[in-house]
This record gives C-alpha cells, structure tokens and sequence, in this order.
C-alpha cells in the first residue's frame, strides 16, 4: 500500500507521485472546461447543461459502490458508509461524517483541492452527486441535500455546511448514530485504490464536459474555447511546478522524462525514444482516451504543449498519428534546439507543417501565438 502523504513526511511511492500528478492535471483541466463554458453560456446555462450527467453518473457510482461494501437496507447509515467512499473520490480531501438518527452531515478535514475553483464546481460535484446517491437509495421523497455557501472559508479548508436533512428541516437534530471516515476506507482499500478510481471519475468528468460542449456550442466554437482553456492550464501547471522545484527533475534528459511521467500519470502504455539529434518521440499504444472524441486528445496536447514550451523554451511540440482520429497508435514528437545548440526556427517549421496541410488554420494560429507569445 502507498504511503500516507498525511503521516508525518513519509516518502511517497512512485506510483502515488504520479497519480497525484495525473488527479492535479485532469482536475485543473475540467475546472478549467467549467469556467471557459460559464465564460460563454452562462453560469446557469453551464450547471443546468452538466448537472443531468452528473446526477446518471452519481447514481450509477453510488449502486456500484453499495454493492463494493455490501449495503442492503438502502437506510441513511448505510448512506454515510457510502459517502465515507464517494466523498474522498470525487474530491479528494478527507472528510468526516456523522450520522444522526434523522440526517447526516458531514465536514471537510483537510485541505480541498477545488478551493480557488468556481462555486459552479460545488454545485456540480456536491449537489448533483448527493441527489444522485439519495436516488439511488430511493430516499429522495424524505430527505433533500443542502449547502451553506454563506459560511466563510479560510485558506486551507472550506467552512461550508453540508447536510442531508429531513425535508422541511435546516439541519440534522437526533442524536449521531454512526461515524465514518476516509481513514477507515483508505485502511481497508489502499490509497492507491483511492487514487486510481478518482482518475476514472476525473477522467469521466473531462471527457464528458467534452462531449456537453461540443453538443451545446458545436464542435468549432467548443475547440475554439476548450483548447485556448487547456493552453492555459499548460502554463498554469508548469508556473506550479517551478515554484514546487519540481522542474528540477527534468533538467538532464528534459523532455524524455516529462513525456515518460505525463504518460504513465494518464495511464497510458507507451515508450519514450530520442530520435536523432534532438527529436524526442512518444508512441502511445493503450490509452483510456482512445475512444474519445478527437477534442479531448486535442486538449491534452494543447496542454502538454504549453507544458513543454514553458519548462523548455524553444521547444517545438507536433502529434503525428491519433487513435480517436482511426490510427492503431498515437505518436507525438518535440524537437527541442535548447538541448543541443541547434538553431532551429519553429515559426518556420509551423508555417511549413501549414502549407503541407498538416495541420489546421486553427491549429497552426493556435501554435503561432504560442510560440510569439
């Protein structure tokens, strides 16, 4: 079992390190979705377009984790055993809950990784998950989810109070019957149990907010406004990493190591290799996106492009081959003249990739402003 990054400084393994790389990406990637369609529709139009998925998704997630733990009486304490797992997943941050004889409540006890996010993000992840599991224990006529956002926050741990209470009440009032917490799953299952299945949700919710916006803004303006977020997030991550002194690591062979972590963070199976002088390819053969529309490959390599820019200026990023556009493969290279002395243009390399039609207008203006950014 991977170490706990709560216990006293212990060393985190390598499978942790890079699982909380692939939860820090994908979580900042569809935080990010979620403010550039609020930006566009609306922050109503953005909840009310998300919250249906969520709400299957909750459900769904809430029958299979109550099979898991082998729930029966489908009563609210069962529910809280359910929460002590659904919470930590679908936030990850540890959370405390008390069961009373008429509710539940429970509260943040670590610091949550969406508090600089957009309240819409409660809203989807708290609101419509909780109705989604009160629906699936049929309890959804006698007891309703309530949030105060009124409470304040400090830096480290959000104040808000979260209930499930008798309709018709503000709060739970009988006496707490049962506790639970994430300490308790994290023993049973493993950390990396825990670490793993909130990929897949992050993943879910990534791909799916894909799929929303494409639907609702058609695929242009949805490439237009996801891909512009994702460069973002790519300068976002590397500003975090320089200020973490994690760049440090990818000082000697760069831009090999950053691709080989990124790879394995997204769970992909895939191989590194230095092709010539200063070309470093990936080929992808397995990869939990490859069914995905082609929008989602395009934000991550948006992503992974800003990222590789920003930590190694001079750094020119292309995608060869695709699997969600039909290959049998993905293949992507970077060249990097800053590693070997060599002169290289990218603006000409870019606008010889245009003429060829190797790339779109679109692309090629995204990668253009990139680069004379």
């Amino acid at each position: 079992m991977a170490s706990n990054p709560q216990n006293g400084g212990e060393e985190l393994s390598d499978r942790r390190r890079k699982n909380i790389l692939a939860l820090r990406i994908l979580r900042t990637l569809w935080s990010s979705q979620i403010d550039a369609l609020k930006d566009v529709l609306g922050a109503k139009q953005t909840v009310d377009l998300l919250t249906p998925f969520f709400l299957r998704m909750s459900n769904s997630g809430t029958l299979q984790i109550m099979d898991w733990v082998g729930v029966k009486d489908k009563g609210i304490e069962d529910l809280g055993r359910v929460a002590s797992i659904q919470v930590p997943i679908n936030l990850m941050f540890e959370v405390g809950i008390n069961v009373h004889e008429d509710g539940m409540s429970f509260v943040g006890l670590s610091e949550c990784p969406y508090k600089n996010a957009s309240k819409e993000i409660c809203l989807l992840q708290d609101r419509a998950t909780a109705t989604g599991s009160l629906e699936a224990f049929d309890l959804e006529n006698d007891f309703e989810f309530t949030m105060d956002f009124e409470h304040p926050c400090d830096d480290r741990y959000c104040k808000s109070e979260h209930f499930f209470v008798l309709k018709g009440s503000d709060r739970p009032k009988g006496k707490i019957i049962a506790n639970y917490s994430t300490e308790e799953l994290r023993v049973k299952y493993g950390q990396d149990w825990m670490d793993d299945l909130s990929i897949q949700y992050k993943a879910e919710f990534f791909v799916q907010t894909t799929n929303m916006a494409i639907e609702e803004l058609e695929t242009e303006n949805a490439e237009s406004v996801l891909l512009k977020a994702a460069d973002e997030v790519g300068k976002e991550i590397a500003e975090i990493w320089r200020k973490e002194d994690l760049a440090k690591a990818f000082d000697v062979k760069g831009v090999i190591e950053l691709l080989a972590i990124l790879g394995d963070s997204m769970k992909q199976g895939s191989e590194i290799a230095r092709v010539g002088k200063n070309n470093m390819m990936r080929k992808v053969r397995s990869c939990p996106f490859s069914d995905s529309n082609p929008l989602v490959c395009a934000q991550l390599e948006a992503f992974t492009s800003r990222l590789c820019s920003e930590l190694f200026p001079g750094s020119f990023y292309e995608t060869r081959r695709v699997m969600t556009k039909g290959d049998d493969h993905c293949s992507f290279g970077i060249k990097v003249s800053s590693l070997d002395g060599d002169d290289i243009d990218p603006l000409q390399i870019l606008k010889i990739r245009f003429a060829k039609g190797e790339i779109s207008e679109m692309e090629y203006l995204r990668m253009r402003n990139l680069l004379t950014d």
